[in-house]
């Protein structure tokens, strides 16, 4: 059925009778399929279920040699015909994803003559947006395999998101160390650099508008692409990627200065650096993370020179109301920057705890994440922590930095400590108990340290009433509230240092209540 229906997909794609919801309900069952029974492991079964006919046959080589096959050539017609229907193209991405994640599978599919023409369709449209000419794409390289322009054209109506997953799938199954998956690996992340070298190249040669449609959908391309590339972090051998993306991480960054007022490319960005801190930050070694580190430092600058500003005039402006029409999608990028700011911080963790030191200077990790956490505090309004997972995001940062950073914490501008605080008061008791704890977490700790360091005097230099505020909050808001019953653990951790700290006034509040 999946057969027919491709070949009439391939004759007429609008076609009527012809269903997209039917396509992934064949994805779906292919990707589960695939990478449950073809190639299985023996080492699992007896000998009487090895012998069965279901396993005996998917585990003989040219069978699953077949199957695979037919699954990237229905994947193939899938992408090529019908680009624009994101259930489908999603199910292919998992389907080539679920097949290339298996490692005995991997050299089938690199064998696969469908495979290679995939590989032969992305390389030639790698640098191919929307509006790309003729003579930007190599045909003859395309035809050789098989291939029709039509094919050509479908593939790069696809979205640069769904190229990148794409792009991803490939590079984990081309992963292995024999020498075509080595060939075929080089040849896709090889394209993709030459293409953003040109771009590159182009823009300091000023001899390209970026602000022209075109150039801004190539660097919206390439961003996606290195997204892929990122995104393949199953691959064998996953240290060449930090290797090819450490020299284009400076370039990347630079980009921001061009496009930040573009949130397509803006947030692109911010979610390629922060994809990269999470799947890669624990393996970089000193160069490589000194890289990522000087380069999400730029790219968070050259954001809040355009954005910072005038998003907290927004949020201030905006009345209660607004707020709550205001999807959060519209806070993407804000997200996507503490995200990253979480994952950078994850470094400095690992390299404490690990005995291996990775020789990054802790103050290097530092400087970065509060340089980031100041320009999004002026942000943190309570309008704007009423979106669910922006607040979750912020919270758990929050925590993170005041837990293991309190010194630095309190060593803040005035202003921008107050909004830190009005935060936390926000947190402690907000309905959702993960947020209040951690809320509350981070506040005992900052007070717990300046028992011994007194790193709050600067702060209660120019506030005075600091302790006892927070102290009057703590006991009103949280302690004598209806919900401080699944945050009374971290409510009596706060009050404790807070209550020795100012005892006088703490017994005072508490009679006054």
């Amino acid at each position: 059925a999946a057969e027919r229906q491709a070949g009439r997909l391939a004759v007429h794609a609008a076609g009527p009778a012809l269903s997209p919801l039917l396509a992934v309900s064949f994805l779906e069952f292919f990707a589960g399929w695939g990478a449950a029974y073809l190639c299985p492991d023996t080492s699992l079964y007896g000998p009487q279920e090895i012998g069965g006919d279901v396993l005996h046959t998917w585990a003989d080589q040219k069978e699953a040699g077949s199957a695979v096959e037919f699954c990237v050539t229905l994947c193939v017609h899938y992408l090529c015909y019908w680009p624009l229907e994101q259930a489908v193209r999603e199910k292919c991405a998992q389907t080539l994803s679920a097949l290339a994640r298996r490692s005995a599978v991997r050299p089938l599919l690199v064998a696969s003559p469908a495979f290679r023409r995939l590989a032969a369709l992305h390389v030639a449209t790698n640098g191919a947006t929307y509006q790309a000419r003729d003579g930007e794409i190599d045909m003859g390289a395309v035809r050789d395999g098989g291939l029709t322009e039509g094919h050509v054209r479908g593939y790069m109506r696809l979205p640069y998101d769904g190229r990148g997953r794409i792009l991803a799938a490939l590079c984990v199954a081309a992963s292995g160390n024999d020498v075509d998956s080595l060939a075929l690996v080089g040849c896709l992340i090889g394209t993709l650099w030459a293409s953003f070298h040109g771009f590159v190249a182009a823009v300091v040669a000023q001899t390209i508008d970026l602000r022209e449609h075109r150039a801004v959908q190539h660097a919206a391309l390439c961003i996606e692409l290195f997204r892929g590339v990122v995104a393949a972090a199953d691959m064998e051998g996953s240290e060449r990627v930090p290797a090819f993306l450490s020299p284009c991480l400076p370039y990347l960054s630079g980009l921001m200065e061009f496009y930040a007022d573009d949130l397509s490319v803006c947030e692109g960005l911010l979610r390629l650096f922060r994809d990269y801190a999470e799947n890669f930050v624990v393996t970089l070694d000193r160069d490589q993370s000194v890289a990522l580190f000087g380069a999400s430092r730029e790219l968070m600058r050259l954001y809040s020179e355009r954005h910072i500003g005038a998003r907290a005039q927004a949020v201030r402006l905006r009345s209660s109301t607004m707020a709550e029409a205001e999807e959060e999608q519209s806070y993407n990028d804000v997200l996507c920057m503490i995200q990253l700011l979480v994952h950078l911080g994850t470094k400095d963790f690992l390299d404490m705890c690990s005995h291996v030191n990775s020789g990054v200077d802790s103050s290097q990790v530092t400087d970065v994440i509060f340089y980031g956490l100041s320009q999004i505090l002026p942000l943190m309004t309570e309008g704007l922590l009423q979106f669910p997972t922006l607040c979750s995001q912020y919270f758990n940062l929050l925590n993170t930095m005041m837990e293991t950073y309190p010194m630095q914490c309190c060593q803040l501008p005035h202003d921008l400590f107050r909004a830190l605080m009005e935060s936390v008061y926000f947190g402690m008791r907000h309905s959702d108990p993960e947020v209040g704890r951690n809320a509350l977490k981070g506040l005992a700790e900052v007070i717990r340290d300046n028992a011994g360091s007194q790193c709050l005097d600067a702060q209660l230099a120019a506030a005075p009433h600091l302790l006892q505020d927070c102290c009057g909050r703590l006991v009103g808001d949280v302690i004598l509230s209806d919900g401080v019953w699944d945050r009374l653990e971290a409510a009596g951790i706060c009050l404790l240092p807070l209550a020795a700290a100012d005892l006088p006034g703490f017994v005072a509040d508490v009679g006054a209540r």
